[in-house]
């Protein structure tokens, strides 16, 4: 129990601890009352009922009624102000956090667009690039295949010059071993078919050794092709430029040495070829001038011959 005895001023109770007033009909010293402000339980003062309040008083405690519900009311606007800012506090939260969202959004697409734009100005120099090192590669293959192109030809030439040599040798002996008198000699023939072989062997072994060289030429091609490849890898990794753009690369120097490889096959073959022609012609050589007789043979095919274009002889 708090508060002090009541105490009677005025007619009317007063609580000693909050100073409060309140009426009562009747109060007996053994009931304690409550006081209303500060719920306080008092003992009364007296047994006495208790006067009429007097006006001053209760106009007193109708301001202070009043006070008390202007500082309620107060209170109440006070809160209410302060969840309103808390709301617009929250919605402003929400406006920059979009803002920034979208700030950001902007950022990043204006990022994305510029780097778009490098690419695309990037890609036809790029493009250049490459169609100059295509261009490079090619004038270098070139600038390999023509000295190979001119010994090829070169050698072309120089077969088809000795097989138009072969043949007008072949077409002498005929027309020789057509025209020749009756004693013909064979040690001639021996002669000139060793000259042949002769010939023939020189030509092989020159053929040997171009193709010697041809396959020398094309491990140094190969070698100076994976040395570029390395170097055109290297760039790359360097440059950063992506892995299916170097496969393609790869590729293509691919393809360009099996194509190499598929001709110098072809050339290879086209030799055989030529060294199987002219072995074909040997024997044809060796077939016709067996064929021819002897001179004994020859003498007296001569002598009919002879005797026929002179008619009969008269006895």
């Amino acid at each position: 129990m708090a508060g002090v005895a009541a105490e009677r001023q005025f007619g009317c109770f007063c609580c000693s601890s909050c100073s409060s007033r309140w009426r009562s009909g009747f109060a007996y010293p053994e009931v304690y009352q409550q006081c209303l402000r500060c719920f306080a339980f008092v003992k009364p003062f007296s047994l006495q009922p208790l006067l009429k309040v007097p006006p001053h008083l209760l106009q007193q405690q109708q301001q202070q009624q009043q006070q008390q519900q202007q500082q309620q009311q107060k209170e109440g606007m006070l809160q209410l102000q302060q969840k309103k800012n808390q709301q617009l506090h929250r919605l402003l939260q929400q406006d920059t956090q979009q803002q920034l969202y979208k700030t950001q959004r902007r950022y990043q697409q204006q990022q994305q667009q510029q780097q778009q734009q490098q690419q695309q100005q990037e890609q036809p120099q790029q493009q250049r690039q490459r169609h100059q090192q295509q261009q490079q590669q090619q004038q270098q293959q070139q600038q390999q295949e023509q000295p190979q192109q001119q010994r090829q030809r070169h050698q072309q030439q120089q077969q088809q010059q000795q097989q138009q040599q072969q043949q007008q040798q072949q077409q002498q002996q005929l027309q020789q071993n057509i025209r020749r008198p009756a004693r013909g000699n064979r040690q001639q023939q021996q002669q000139q078919q060793l000259q042949q072989q002769q010939q023939q062997q020189q030509q092989q072994q020159q053929q040997r050794q171009q193709q010697q060289e041809q396959r020398q030429q094309q491990q140094q091609q190969q070698q100076q092709q994976q040395q570029q490849q390395q170097q055109q890898r290297q760039r790359e990794a360097g440059r950063g430029l992506s892995s299916a753009r170097a496969e393609r690369r790869t590729q293509q120097q691919q393809q360009q040495q099996q194509q190499q490889q598929q001709q110098q096959q072809e050339q290879q073959q086209q030799q055989q070829q030529q060294q199987q022609q002219q072995q074909q012609q040997q024997q044809q050589q060796q077939q016709q001038q067996a064929w021819f007789p002897s001179p004994h043979e020859e003498c007296i095919f001569v002598d009919i011959w002879i005797g026929s274009l002179e008619g009969p002889r008269l006895s």
